[in-house]
């Protein structure tokens, strides 16, 4: 009978650890066996004891612009209030009134989340304003680039002009549309094909704003 020899016997301990290692109850064992030998990798199972809110207020606003997006574009194409009101015209089986309840009171909470959001990190926002006028030099030219677009928006939408004019007008000859064929309900598929636009435009924004900020 051939004796074992410290190579072997070193070896033989280290299997019969790698599978005392396995049988711990509170552990999650992970067993790779590759060429090199056996490697174990334990994760032990410890429950999660504490709330995140700012994963809560990240999930918070994404359900609130989701919602906002939804209830703006509903209320954008919404017949006259007289029709609306008369004939019972619905998207989803919700009224216009319940349309403008819900875009109101979902823009007072954004409202309420944004302003917990600046009292919970008024420490990082101040050191952000502290830091905004060297940022501002740096970047003078996306924000004026940024100034000039919104001034142009906002007059552009004022005086009517195209191609904000032109969107108003459209918005016009869909509520008109309503009364003209008579129709006083939207029917599911284009409003359930309505919410997946919004909650992929929704989503794609989050997630190119996310990457920007990763960088």
């Amino acid at each position: 009978m051939r004796l074992a020899t410290r190579e072997e016997d070193a070896e033989d301990k280290r299997f019969w650890s790698v599978w005392q290692a396995v049988d711990v109850p509170a552990c999650h064992t992970l067993l790779t066996v590759s060429k090199g030998g056996i490697r174990v990798t334990n994760r032990r199972t410890t429950r999660r004891s504490r709330f995140y809110f700012r994963s809560f207020a990240v999930f918070l606003m994404f359900l609130i612009v989701l919602v906002l997006s939804v209830s703006g574009v509903v209320l954008y194409v919404a017949p006259p209030g007289r029709y609306a009101n008369f004939n019972g015209w619905q998207v989803l089986g919700v009224d216009k009134s319940g349309w403008e309840a819900i875009h109101t009171n979902f823009s007072w909470l954004f409202l309420i989340v944004v302003s917990l959001h600046v009292y919970f990190n008024w420490r990082v926002i101040r050191g952000y304003l502290k830091r905004g006028v060297a940022w501002t030099i740096k970047y003078r030219l996306e924000l004026g680039s940024a100034t000039v677009v919104s001034i142009a928006a906002l007059v552009g939408t004022l005086m009517w002009w195209p191609p904000f004019g032109t969107v108003m007008d459209f918005g016009e000859a869909v509520k008109r549309h309503w009364e003209v064929e008579g129709i006083t309900r939207v029917g599911n598929p284009w409003a359930v094909a309505l919410v997946v636009a919004v909650f992929l435009a929704v989503w794609g924004a989050f997630s190119v704003l996310s990457k920007q900020k990763g960088r």
